[in-house]
């Protein structure tokens, strides 16, 4: 009896439950493509990082050749 007599207020709860379900999947949509975008954000970035780091050290490696070179010269020129 007390269910009938609710009746109109159970169902407007029931379409205000469907419409909040509604908008989590258009947050959880929102989410999922906020997530792809930093994704791609991330690698974006990353990718010149990465590549001034190799660079970084590449260039290291030639300046320790270049000093050891240096050093080997400086030692033939005293011998002869």
């Amino acid at each position: 009896m007390q269910v009938l007599a609710r009746k109109d207020a159970l169902l407007a709860n029931l379409v205000q439950t469907a419409n909040l379900e509604d908008q989590i999947g258009d947050v959880i949509n929102g989410a999922a493509g906020l997530k792809a975008s930093m994704g791609r954000i991330k690698a974006d970035l990353l990718t010149p990082y990465e590549t001034m780091q190799t660079r970084t050290r590449q260039l290291g490696h030639i300046q320790t050749a270049a000093d050891m070179l240096r050093r080997v010269h400086a030692s033939l020129m005293c011998v002869f």
